[in-house]
């Protein structure tokens, strides 16, 4: 059985060569080495140790408020400011119609009639630029097969075949930049 459309057009092709531009470059220039080795050696590497009880102390202390909770996610944390407002099933709740998770997150959409973005990608890959596909619509994630309507959504499915991440964070240079850009309008112009 081969696999649907939509995960066919998130699979990742591998780059190749010696300088590898991943997805997110991090940008590592201070005492990180150092806190990490002292959470393993504390064998505290997940969601408890004296960073994180350090860290809610001084955010509680800065908001002067009694207490504070460090969670692994926006969506956890998201998840506890409405239980603690007593906010649940049932409740409406009003949002504003445009969020973003990360300003570094960059996303390239192929508008030219391109079927897919995968050829982008497959070429971004020969130059050893990581992508990956776009987003998976929320009416095809397995995890919410159950939630399906009857709806159709084609331009979530379209975005999905036509869109992909590019490499992003702060540790990408503007010399990395230009190189991406100059691979993608060669890529175009051809």
């Amino acid at each position: 059985m081969s696999p649907p459309l939509w995960l066919k057009s998130i699979q990742t092709p591998k780059p190749t060569g010696k300088n590898i531009i991943p997805i997110y470059a991090p940008l590592l220039s201070g005492n990180e080495k150092k806190y990490v080795n002292t959470c393993i050696d504390e064998t505290w590497i997940s969601s408890k140790g004296s960073f994180v009880t350090s860290f809610e102390r001084a955010f509680a202390l800065y908001c002067e408020v009694p207490h504070a909770v460090a969670v692994s996610s926006g969506t956890a944390a998201l998840f506890l400011a409405l239980k603690a407002q007593g906010i649940g099933k049932g409740d409406q709740v009003i949002v504003p119609d445009f969020t973003t998770s990360n300003y570094w997150h960059m996303s390239f959409r192929l508008t030219d009639g391109a079927r897919s973005s995968m050829p982008l990608r497959r070429y971004l890959a020969r130059f050893g630029i990581e992508t990956r596909g776009n987003f998976i619509p929320m009416h095809l994630q397995p995890a919410l097969r159950k939630y399906r309507g009857t709806g159709s959504f084609p331009n979530a499915e379209r975005l999905t075949r036509t869109g992909l991440l590019l490499p992003s964070g702060p540790g990408l240079t503007g010399e990395k930049i230009r190189f991406i850009c100059g691979r993608i309008r060669d890529y175009l112009k051809a």
